[in-house]
């Protein structure tokens, strides 16, 4: 098990992708700069501010890097802007892009209207955690 500095003991751990390519992927994109955002479905109690930190979780299950939250936006997919789909990173960076890409991961768990509510999360890398 890796070995975290313990100012993350109490911190919440987000995972990103469903399987261990799309999660090293994502975890690149990470690590890169490249990926600084990220959507959830809103949840009124669980809502991110800025300034919160998260431990996110690699391929292999154990803490990879911490990332700090530095914008958060509750919208509805329709308003999610060009600006947003970019800083997701993933595919060709366009709004269409996240658009199909957000509908398909919805629609699967048959939770997805165009006026859902979103959380839009904006991130920045603190720290990536060594082996």
């Amino acid at each position: 098990m890796k070995q975290i500095p313990a100012i993350y003991d109490n911190v919440e751990r987000w995972t990103f992708g469903y399987t261990e390519e799309e999660t090293k992927h994502l975890l690149e994109l990470i690590t890169l700069g490249v990926k600084t955002a990220t959507c959830t479905l809103y949840e009124a109690d669980n809502l991110p501010e800025a300034g919160d930190a998260f431990i996110i979780i690699g391929a292999d299950s154990e803490p990879a890097c911490s990332v700090e939250v530095t914008h958060v936006k509750v919208t509805t997919f329709l308003k999610v802007d060009e600006e947003h789909a970019r800083a997701e990173g993933e595919g060709d960076l366009s709004l269409a892009y996240w658009q199909n890409q957000t509908r398909a991961f919805f629609e699967e768990f048959n939770m997805f209207s165009y006026d859902m509510p979103l959380v839009c999360i904006q991130f920045k890398l603190l720290e990536v955690f060594d082996n």
